[in-house]
């Protein structure tokens, strides 16, 4: 709140008159009960039940937190969550319907992935996605939907007003969850966020319209004739053009309306807008509008009419500034309403929600050509850098033979590779026309990994992309020149495959995905203080074994923790090796990744459940055979940037200029009957950062 006050200041202060500004109800209302408090007072007082309901804190009796919500609120949701989205049986599907391809949406698909990612559920393992759009012509949405309601999707996912607007007429047999909307209930899903339709629920985000005008002002305090474009047809856009005609009535600004029905309407309507004398232009969340950005874009530029927008993800394209909201976040959000309708509660007694992550980007280089200069006032008002101009991507010279190569099936290896797959779309390659994909794999079979190599080059390869140590070894050993991307590799430079990022083969690049060890160790220590001494197996004859269990060695002991190891070479060994390390006076197994441990990993959580032993791992999958509690690389997001390096050696970059690097994302992952069969309290602070709490042993 002080920060809001102090931006208010900041604008009186550049010249701002305090008359003009509207008051607005910052602070968000709580109800806290003291229940200790109550019983002492002389009269007989009681809190009535509604209060009780509402409230996010109470104080019992005996003086302990008997409701927090702030605390353990997204724990618990997140459990039960967790528990449908871990269900055995047939694959959950959805069906995302959207007004049209843009920008805007592509963020709120991305972010509605990975919250439900998240929670567990992860599209090609147990969740099925179908995607329809209407080509940006609102009359072909409720064909659209007609269709999904009539299909064998579990619940229809609408994104956009119009789609919104539509579903709420038109579904009768699906649950709708919906995200990527400025105003729900304008759009037709009921009275309240509480009182609504009770098919649907999900998330709005309306845009802040207030800071776009108050942007506007400080910019030009001449500004006297203000443009808007907009479709009258769109629920959400009547709404915010509402909101901004009084905003600009108080302001003494004359607001000049241009509507465009059309995609097809919509320069026309930028031109209206010029010849009306409008200064500068706002543009809303407006789905027909946005479908012609960039011929909108290019008629005010010739006009010379700086072009204010409220969706980030045009940032780049074209206007003086962005004051909008992020609609990945929208996205995310609605993640967790649409498992709670997938697990089979009713969408009616889900509350709407409301997300709006305020972005306010500046663009200087459009400021220079048009002579703006911001003040500081609009400068501090300033969220996120403005991106770079997109760059075209240079066109491909052939069409790609890409060999795809793993040593085993795994599951880390199963999401790297979806991951790549779905990197290469982000790119702008397909599948057929750009490129063409084989997969091998070798079966956990050494002599099988150089045979498969050998009859690759035989067909032909373009692009190696191979996943595991021992297959990027066998790459080394077998491929000179082709191309070589890896990823799933632990550490490639004990592999030799570089001694730096930056300085390694000339034909190799990748995404090394080196077990979090650091962070492994530093959360044994701050979370369970009563575990001294762990034990890990490893397989000497596997070099990324070998290493990664020094390196946890080297970061536990740094960490105050004894490390017990024992070896096991083969698969058949492996069990007897469980059982020993177990026999030892260990107070958890802590697993590093290796192929081998990864496979046969049932036989270590079996010998650690016969000694009473909690299990801790390194790689997801763990979490479903027996661990307690997984640290993880997110190996879907190391696939994506493998798929992003592959694309730039495919558009002529050199691979030898291309640096490793390790991906971005660790993930926390427990499960909470593993943990409580053996003996092991998972503290409320960690629950609340795990991105996946389940309470059974399901995939």
């Amino acid at each position: 709140m002080g920060q809001q006050v102090g931006d208010i200041a900041v604008s009186i202060l550049d010249g701002r008159n305090p008359a003009t500004m509207v008051v607005t109800n910052f602070m968000p209302e709580r109800v806290m009960l003291n229940r200790q408090v109550l019983m002492k007072l002389c009269d007989p007082w009681r809190f009535p039940d509604d209060l009780v309901a509402s409230a996010s804190l109470i104080i019992g009796e005996d003086g302990r937190v008997e409701k927090d919500v702030s605390q353990t609120a997204t724990a618990n949701a997140n459990r039960e969550l967790l528990t449908v989205a871990s269900r055995t049986g047939r694959p959950f599907k959805i069906g995302i319907a959207y007004f049209g391809p843009d920008a805007g949406t592509d963020s709120a698909i991305d972010g509605l992935m990975d919250g439900l990612r998240k929670l567990g559920l992860v599209e090609g393992r147990n969740l099925v996605v179908r995607k329809v759009h209407a080509n940006g012509e609102i009359s072909g949405i409720p064909a659209m939907l007609q269709s999904l309601d009539a299909s064998d999707v579990d619940v229809i996912v609408p994104f956009s007003t119009p789609v919104l607007t539509a579903a709420c007429a038109t579904v009768r047999h699906k649950p709708v969850v919906f995200t990527y909307c400025s105003d729900p209930i304008a759009a037709g899903t009921g009275r309240s966020f509480q009182d609504h339709l009770p098919f649907v629920t999900g998330i709005g985000s309306f845009p802040p319209v207030e800071d776009a005008v108050m942007m506007l002002k400080l910019t030009f305090p001449k500004l006297k004739r203000l443009g808007t474009i907009y479709n009258n047809a769109e629920a959400n856009s009547v709404k915010v053009v509402s909101v901004l005609r009084e905003l600009c009535r108080t302001n003494g600004i004359e607001l000049v309306e241009a509507v465009a029905n059309k995609t097809s309407e919509v320069v026309q309507a930028a031109q209206s807008l010029g010849a009306r004398d409008a200064e500068a232009v706002y543009l809303p969340g407006d789905n027909t509008a946005y479908q012609a950005f960039d011929g909108l874009v290019g008629q005010l530029a010739t006009a010379r009419v700086p072009l204010v927008i409220d969706s980030p993800e045009f940032a780049n394209r074209g206007a003086l500034a962005v004051v909008g909201v992020g609609y990945y976040q929208s996205g995310v959000a609605a993640a967790e309403p649409l498992v709670r309708v997938l697990g089979g509660e009713k969408p009616g007694t889900i509350p709407i929600g409301n997300v709006t992550e305020k972005k306010v980007i500046l663009n200087q280089d459009v400021a220079r050509k048009l002579g703006v200069h911001f003040p500081q006032a609009v400068l501090a008002m300033q969220t996120a850098e403005a991106p770079t101009a997109e760059v075209p991507p240079q066109p491909l010279t052939k069409r790609w033979r890409i060999q795809l190569v793993s040593y085993l099936e795994a599951v880390m290896v199963e999401d790297a590779m979806r991951g790549f797959k779905d990197g290469l779309k982000e790119a702008g390659l397909r599948e057929g026309a750009d490129f063409a994909m084989r997969t091998l794999c070798a079966q956990d079979d050494m002599a099988t990994l150089g045979s498969l190599f050998d009859s690759a080059q035989t067909a032909g390869v373009d692009l190696y992309v191979v996943y595991s140590t021992p297959t990027l070894q066998t790459a080394l050993r077998k491929v000179r020149s082709t191309p070589v991307v890896f990823t799933v590799v632990a550490d490639p430079f004990l592999a030799g495959a570089g001694k730096t990022d930056e300085d390694h083969l000339p034909n190799v690049t990748g995404v090394y995905t080196l077990g979090p060890y650091r962070e492994m160790a530093e959360l044994l220590r701050t979370n369970f203080p009563q575990i001294r001494r762990v034990g890990t197996l490893f397989c000497p004859a596997e070099a990324n074994s070998v290493a990664n269990k020094d390196m946890f060695v080297r970061e536990a002991t740094r960490c105050g923790l004894t490390v017990e190891t024992v070896p096991a070479n083969t698969a058949s060994e492996l069990s007897d090796a469980a059982l020993a390390l177990c026999s030892r006076r260990i107070n958890a197994v802590v697993q590093v990744i290796d192929n081998l441990c990864v496979a046969g990993f049932p036989s270590i959580t079996h010998a650690a459940v016969q000694a009473r032993l909690p299990v801790f791992a390194c790689q997801g999958a763990a979490v479903t055979q027996g661990a307690s509690l997984a640290l993880t690389r997110d190996y879907y997001d190391a696939g994506r940037e493998t798929a992003l390096k592959a694309a730039r050696i495919m558009r002529g970059e050199d691979p030898a200029r291309i640096p490793f690097s390790p991906p971005r994302k660790v993930q926390i992952l427990v499960n909470l009957k593993n943990a409580q069969a053996a003996h092991l309290a998972i503290p409320e602070a960690l629950l609340r950062q795990a991105q996946q709490v389940a309470d059974n042993n399901s995939p």
